[in-house]
């Protein structure tokens, strides 16, 4: 019995000495070690910290501009071709209902009846006849900057008369005569125009500039098409093509009109 008594208590002191401590404390201090040592590895210094920041915010500062133009570009594009499929809609209407002579109405040059007869097919929340900057459009320029252009128009065409639609667009209105006969335009091109319709996609909303948020349209005796050009096999054409490309990227932003319908 004493025996088995002495080999027992060994064991213990064995036991203990081996093991001090109960099992769950040795693994928290072995996870404590592991974390302290990996804490160790991955840390950065204040000035590492700082210039990666740094070069965060150049990258960025760099970057933003660019991506936020690209953005507001595709919505200033999108915008226009709604805005001409909109319209383009209407005036097939109308002469639909006329047999082809809804502008048989208005004398020459008679600008708010043009502007009346599209006005009484679509949802306007705003009538304008006032010189711009009015309830319709704020003051507007070329893509260039200027604000005298092709047509030598202060401020855009700022005389003529405007609506603003349900959908947020305004429309300007200019028309020639009824007859829609050849009328010399810029470039020197003539061109079978019975009149024409500025577009500004946003309304009173910046940057109100032609060739961003601004398009102009021909008005035809059968369909509408931007500015300085036309169709051929249904198709539009333009023989100024390379020409309103320079003036959309480097111009005064009229080509745009033709340039982004053709995309």
């Amino acid at each position: 019995m004493r025996n088995e008594v002495a080999r027992l208590r060994n064991k213990c002191v064995i036991t203990c000495y081996l093991c001090p401590r109960p099992f769950g404390e040795r693994v928290r201090e072995r996870g404590y070690l592991a974390a302290s040592l990996l804490s160790r590895l991955a840390a950065f210094t204040l000035a590492e910290v700082l210039i990666t920041l740094g070069i965060i915010g150049v990258v960025a500062a760099m970057t933003m501009p660019t991506l936020i133009n690209n953005i507001n570009k595709k919505h200033w594009i999108t915008g226009y071709k709604k805005a001409f499929s909109e319209l383009s809609q209407i005036h097939q209407l109308l002469n639909s209902e006329t047999g082809g002579s809804y502008m048989a109405e208005c004398n020459d040059f008679d600008d708010v009846c043009l502007k009346n007869l599209f006005a009484e097919k679509m949802k306007v929340v705003e009538y304008c006849k006032e010189t711009v900057p009015n309830k319709c459009q704020e003051s507007s320029t070329y893509l260039n900057g200027k604000t005298r252009g092709i047509n030598q128009s202060t401020d855009v065409n700022d005389t003529w008369p405007t609506i603003v639609t349900a959908s947020g667009y305004s429309v300007k209105f200019r028309f020639h005569g009824n007859d829609c006969s050849e009328f010399i335009e810029g470039y020197s091109q003539k061109l079978p125009t019975c009149g024409w319709m500025q577009i500004d996609v946003n309304g009173l909303k910046r940057p109100n500039v032609v060739g961003k948020d601004i398009y102009f349209l021909n008005i035809f005796k059968n369909k509408l098409f931007p500015r300085y050009s036309n169709e051929l096999n249904g198709q539009f054409v333009s023989e100024l093509y390379e020409t309103l490309k320079e003036d959309c990227e480097n111009g005064e932003g009229v080509g745009c009109s033709t340039i982004y319908l053709y995309k």
